[in-house]
């Protein structure tokens, strides 16, 4: 699903073009459009914010707080792609690149208890922070 890609406004018509056929022809899109420098990882976000009507964050530098930290194992957070940020009464803010993950959600919330609320962050700034803890 490529539709957030309209929202990459300094994109020329072309480039979101091929964008979108590599999409479809089982590439990554993201991975298309940064292998090129046509955007950065935070332009990305913030597309996919903006489509997507959610939160994003850059994770370096953040630290995740204890509560949170104590819902998911490293091992967890490192199998399911994510990181626990923080806690607001029942709900468990988690950074993840797929908001349609809807597996993923799932399984978070079982194990948790706690309504789950996704944060856009990229792939790769998730795998930096898990490595970092």
């Amino acid at each position: 699903m490529n539709d957030w890609l309209k929202n990459l406004t300094e994109v020329s018509p072309e480039n979101l073009a091929g964008a979108r056929q590599a999409g479809d022809d089982g590439e990554s899109s993201e991975a298309w459009l940064l292998s090129r420098s046509l955007v950065s990882e935070k332009e990305i976000l913030r597309a996919k914010s903006v489509f997507f009507r959610l939160p994003y964050i850059t994770l370096g530098g953040y630290h995740p707080s204890q509560e949170a930290i104590e819902l998911i194992t490293e091992e967890q957070a490192r199998k399911l792609g994510v990181i626990p940020l923080f806690c607001l009464q029942d709900r468990l803010f988690v950074a993840m690149p797929d908001p349609y993950d809807l597996r993923c959600e799932d399984f978070i919330r079982k194990l948790t208890g706690r309504r789950v609320k996704p944060v856009l962050a990229a792939a790769e700034d998730i795998k930096q922070t898990i490595t970092r803890k």
